[in-house]
């Protein structure tokens, strides 16, 4: 093999690797997993406010961490941990139940993995086709933080 198709190979082999520190999540023995295949429901989180922080991870361009915070149900606002001023695009700016949903979409494979002791899972990952390459998703949610809610006006 030529020097040039040895660097094209170790290219196109590390293409995928992904430059993120793995997410720190319990051990997959001590947290309840549920998984599925083909469509159906999954738990909803009955939590309308709340921060946590996301990161996605995909066959896609790098995202970094996004911290949301979601009131009555929507999320209120987003923005990239240590990036201030970046703008979040809308394909991030998702609820816990937004993921939630995506894992209940036409998905060959879905696996949501939910901390113990936590009203959030820890994890959420889909497969749209087993028999396409690239185009898995995960998301991983962290500091999952259950908020006061906002006091309603007070209507005369």
């Amino acid at each position: 093999m030529t020097r040039s198709a040895l660097l094209f190979l170790a290219v196109v082999l590390l293409a995928g690797c992904s430059a993120d520190p793995p997410a720190v999540n319990p051990p997959a023995s001590s947290a309840p997993t549920s998984s599925s295949t083909g469509t159906g429901p999954t738990a909803r989180l009955d939590v309308e406010d709340y921060r946590y922080t996301l990161r996605q991870s995909c066959f896609c361009a790098p995202s970094g961490r996004v911290r949301l915070e979601v009131r009555e149900g929507d999320v209120a606002s987003a923005g990239y941990v240590g990036r201030a001023g970046d703008r979040v695009p809308d394909s991030l700016c998702l609820s816990v139940n937004d993921l939630l949903a995506r894992a209940d979409d036409d998905v060959d494979r879905a696996t949501v993995t939910w901390a113990a002791g936590s009203p959030a899972p820890s994890r959420i990952s889909i497969d749209h086709d087993t028999n396409m390459s690239d185009d898995e998703v995960r998301w991983s949610i962290s500091g999952f933080r259950v908020l006061d809610p906002v006091p309603s006006p007070i209507l005369d």
